[in-house]
């Protein structure tokens, strides 16, 4: 299973980023991590990927999206949130905590536009960053594979 994760595209969906996931070759799924859901369905269809979940970001208020999706994927369990309701820009404590408290697996978080991908106490705390407004260093999407149970991460940065 190959999972493509964006996070704060602010409606910029644009063709540098995009082609450059084309030629990442094809994903099973794709999530959003909020802050502009709404470019979902452009982003899929751009892409050819059927399979979705988004989140609503700082920036999405009156969307239909969830602010947290709690979602076993590959018998993995995944906790979904954009970061703002946990304060990621100060630090990640309090993420840490409800996702311990919710026996997460891997947990994808947006909001801060700089990338982290980081196992702690067996769970994996993954921020893609952003593919058009890094606020820190580079552009960044991540990709996701689960494989006989394994977790491979990579942040792709240009």
């Amino acid at each position: 299973m190959r999972i493509l994760v964006l996070s704060d595209t602010h409606g910029n969906t644009i063709d540098t980023y995009l082609n450059k996931i084309k030629n990442d070759g094809e994903f099973d799924m794709f999530i959003h991590c909020g802050d502009c859901c709404k470019d979902v369905a452009h982003i899929s269809k751009t892409l050819n990927i059927s399979k979705f979940i988004k989140v609503n970001g700082n920036c999405d208020s009156g969307l239909e999206a969830n602010d947290i999706e709690d979602v076993v994927i590959e018998n993995k369990k995944f906790i979904i949130t954009h970061g703002h309701l946990f304060g990621v820009k100060r630090d990640l404590e309090e993420l840490k905590r409800y996702a311990e408290n919710h026996d997460a697996n891997i947990v994808l978080f947006g909001h801060t536009h700089k990338s982290h991908s980081k196992f702690e106490n067996g769970i994996l705390y993954f921020n893609p960053g952003t593919a058009c407004m890094p606020t820190f260093g580079k552009y960044s999407y991540g990709k996701l594979a689960i494989e006989d149970g394994n977790i491979y991460d990579e942040i792709v940065e240009w």
